[in-house]
């Protein structure tokens, strides 16, 4: 749905993505802008059911204006999809759950692949949800503050939101995901930035780690690269991670990451 908002006009509580901005020289005059509302409070989604809410900093765009986002219906939470041409599509479990949570920092990638963290009781997952096969999901990683089952072992004691997904470099060839996770040994516990060296359940114990201390945003590119604030502290650097040698065992603990230190100048 598009509108076209005017310089006194009010705009209530919708979710919006912008596109196409447009100004005039003198915008006190004529100011206006084009944009596709996406989703909105009170709205429907393509299930019927009705929007009350979104998860904050949970949006993002691909080069095909496809939007991933999380929001809450009358259901419960959701994995939503959408580009404003009708209603947004569920891409999470087709009927939602009260005990499911979805996260803060889903990504989406440009083959409508979503990467997000969702939670059920003591079972955190991060999970590439797939946009053109709703309800069709790839587990990327388990965490579990029990170890888990002996069908389903988690790697870590908790995976923590805002992972994130690359393009697939190929057909056929897997895309990059890179999380923050939280150490299954709580003896000594750390928290590690870490990327799964093929994807799926069954390689669940092949993941590169380094050591870093969370809250972390991780983004990756195309090309491998991760680029991350290294720590909490706003004082930390900046640094680019590549990827050195592939892990070939089970279970890597080593430090299977390069780092080369950006300098970023000020603006």
């Amino acid at each position: 749905m598009k509108m076209t908002i005017g310089t006194h006009s009010t705009i209530r509580f919708f979710f919006i993505v912008l596109i196409g901005l447009t100004c005039k020289a003198h915008a006190q005059e004529s100011s206006f802008y084009e944009f596709d509302v996406i989703a909105q409070s009170g709205g429907v989604d393509g299930s019927s059911n009705t929007i009350s809410s979104f998860n904050s900093n949970s949006v993002s765009l691909n080069n095909s204006g496809m939007v991933a986002f999380v929001a809450t219906n009358n259901l419960g939470q959701s994995l939503y999809i959408g580009d404003g041409t009708g209603p947004p599509t569920i891409i999470s479990f087709a009927t939602p759950s009260g005990t499911r949570t979805y996260h803060s920092g889903v990504q989406i990638n440009n083959e409508n692949r979503v990467v997000a963290r969702d939670r059920a009781s003591v079972t955190s997952l991060i999970r590439i949800w797939e946009g053109d096969s709703p309800g069709t999901s790839l587990t990327v990683v388990r965490g579990n503050i029990d170890g888990g089952s002996q069908a389903f072992p988690a790697a870590y004691s908790s995976v923590f939101s805002h992972p994130s997904i690359s393009n697939a470099p190929g057909a056929g060839i897997d895309p990059m995901v890179v999380f923050s996770a939280l150490d299954i040994d709580l003896t000594s516990p750390d928290t590690v930035l870490a990327s799964p060296s093929e994807l799926g359940e069954t390689k669940r114990f092949n993941f590169f780690e380094v050591q870093l201390e969370t809250p972390l945003r991780p983004m990756v590119a195309d090309d491998g690269s991760i680029v991350v604030r290294q720590g909490k502290l706003t004082s930390d650097p900046i640094v680019i991670y590549n990827i050195s040698p592939p892990c070939i065992r089970d279970y890597c603990r080593s430090w299977f990451f390069s780092c080369r230190e950006q300098s970023w100048n000020q603006r």
